[in-house]
């Protein structure tokens, strides 16, 4: 017992000096993660507004490039509709922006960003990769003007393409993509479904361009039966068009 007592003595200091020694080793342990990770964000925080902003901005920046992505890609599919023509057109075309349309003549007239620097000139056809959308009725040198097929004052020869029965449209007042046609035969024997195009025998237009289909019929009609055609070309939606040289009729020909 006394030689314990001279030994705690001797050694007592040392021991809890050891003691002490490693609780500090244990505390610094447990507690460096957290120590090194309070400093970086002490030592960090006057740049992280910055980096938010940044790696906002860069987000915005990568939606909105892909949004412009896909408006390019409908309009590739838009363009690549617009080269496939009808045979009997010319193989010249302009293909011409739509920059005007007023909300109170929207199914009268268009504006194309094109104009007689570009070779429009006046009676040229316009199309759209439906169909007949009009004819341009004036021009200046960088605009023109076009009539749509569905203004009541414009009027179209016809036939219907299973039974070549002829007439004439005309733009509806209903201010739609609905044009009347009018029949020249009192007995024309046409159906709902059947499809209308130009008439051969048309002053303004070649024969054959797609025009619409037959929605309705008014068979009792006086003086001659009628019926609803819907264009079958997008004209509420159009965004380019292509435009060909004014027609010439066999009789104009040279």
């Amino acid at each position: 017992m006394a030689a314990l007592k001279r030994w705690w003595g001797k050694n007592a200091t040392k021991l809890v000096g050891a003691t002490l020694a490693l609780g500090s080793v244990g505390f610094l342990w447990h507690t460096q993660s957290a120590l090194l990770w309070e400093t970086y964000h002490t030592i960090s925080l006057p740049f992280q507004p910055n980096a938010y902003r940044a790696n906002a901005i860069a987000d915005s920046k990568v939606q909105s490039l892909e949004v412009e992505l896909a408006e390019i890609k409908i309009q590739n599919e838009n363009l690549k509709q617009q080269i496939a023509a009808p045979n009997d057109l010319p193989k010249e075309k302009i293909i011409a922006p739509i920059v005007g349309r007023s909300a109170d003549n929207w199914w009268q007239h268009l504006r194309l960003g094109k104009g007689s620097k570009d070779g429009v000139q006046v009676d040229s056809i316009v199309l759209s990769e439906g169909g007949l959308v009009g004819r341009v009725e004036s021009v200046t040198a960088h605009t023109s003007q076009v009539l749509l097929a569905t203004d009541p004052t414009s009027s179209i020869g016809v036939l219907v393409s299973r039974n070549r029965q002829m007439g004439y449209i005309q733009g509806n007042n209903d201010r739609s993509d609905r044009l009347i046609l009018q029949f020249l035969d009192k007995n024309p024997g046409v159906k709902i479904g059947d499809a209308v195009v130009t008439s051969t025998v048309s002053q303004r237009f070649p024969g054959g361009l797609v025009v619409g289909k037959i929605v309705k019929l008014d068979l009792e009609k006086v003086p001659a039966p009628q019926a609803i055609v819907k264009l079958t070309a997008p004209i509420n939606a159009l965004e380019w068009v292509r435009v060909y040289a004014p027609h010439k009729p066999a009789a104009d020909a040279k």
